[in-house]
């Protein structure tokens, strides 16, 4: 069996960040069981057991079970300079980290 999801920073304070990293963890355990099993296959307790959080958390983040593939592939879809948090004009959205 396969862990809690743990490449979201939970370790960083602030409620916000929290539940920023709480959202995206539970849209990863989503990604990763519609890949394994489909979307037929996507079930609320795998998906609580896959991100490591509670089944009311799920819902508070999102309406449906469906909702959290549907948000995922809306993501994927979206171009990153139309996603919320990047800045305009910016190609990548993020620091250049040195590069022109």
């Amino acid at each position: 069996m396969i862990g809690p999801c743990t490449h979201s920073g939970r370790t960083q304070d602030g409620r916000g960040t929290r539940r920023t990293a709480t959202r995206r963890d539970i849209l990863a355990a989503a990604e990763e069981l519609v890949l394994e099993n489909g979307l037929a296959g996507l079930r609320t307790k795998d998906l609580v057991r896959r991100a490591g959080v509670s089944e009311r958390t799920v819902f508070n983040h999102f309406d449906s079970i469906e909702d959290t593939a549907l948000t995922r592939i809306e993501e994927y879809l979206t171009p990153p300079v139309l996603r919320p948090g990047r800045p305009r004009g910016h190609p990548r959205g993020g620091a250049s980290h040195g590069r022109p």
